[in-house]
């Protein structure tokens, strides 16, 4: 599922809590509403996500999905961004993303989780290992996460309580897919 509204995220977490309780296994899932741009809240962000709103609970397991992110398109030297724009789309789409694995990590190191295992699943894209036109950008914050994290699984191999994947889901019949035709079309 493509999210992009609050109302859809909602949507989302009630489909996964149903599915959950329909297979008699309890679920709770947070969410957790944060500008991933503004790097000077993510400390109060991951503590947010990862300590407060896990504390009411002792859990199994905690699995994090870190799909955050945006497109941006444009072929190199005729229509790049500024040097603020790519610094600000760099922070967004990698800088964040990785923070917060680094912090849900640490947090489990420190023992400031209430859960016996995490998982973390770092949504990743075909464009961090093959190039297409146009994808520049895209690509190479999707590369830095699906290496950062392949280190992170690399670091904790001998370690059953984190466990780390890179998903590449392959093309998705969404909003932003049909942008990425059109922008290559035109």
């Amino acid at each position: 599922m493509f999210v992009c509204s609050v109302e859809e995220l909602d949507a989302l977490r009630c489909e996964i809590v149903k599915a959950r309780e329909a297979k008699n296994r309890a679920s709770v899932v947070e969410v957790v509403i944060m500008d991933l741009g503004d790097v000077s809240a993510f400390d109060k962000a991951a503590n947010s996500l990862f300590v407060d709103g896990l504390l009411d609970f002792v859990y199994s397991r905690t699995t994090f999905v870190n799909n955050a992110g945006s497109l941006t398109l444009g072929y190199a030297g005729r229509n790049s961004p500024s040097a603020t724009e790519m610094d600000a789309y760099v922070r967004l789409n990698m800088t964040s993303p990785n923070y917060l694995t680094e912090s849900l990590v640490r947090l489990l190191i420190e023992s400031k989780l209430n859960t016996a295992e995490v998982r973390i699943v770092n949504v990743s894209s075909l464009v961090a290992i093959q190039n297409f036109p146009s994808w520049g950008q895209y690509a190479g914050v999707k590369a830095g996460r699906e290496m950062f994290h392949k280190n992170i699984a690399l670091e904790w191999t001998d370690n059953t309580q984190l466990k780390v994947i890179n998903y590449a889901p392959g093309p998705l019949d969404t909003n932003v897919g049909y942008c990425c035709l059109m922008f290559m079309i035109l």
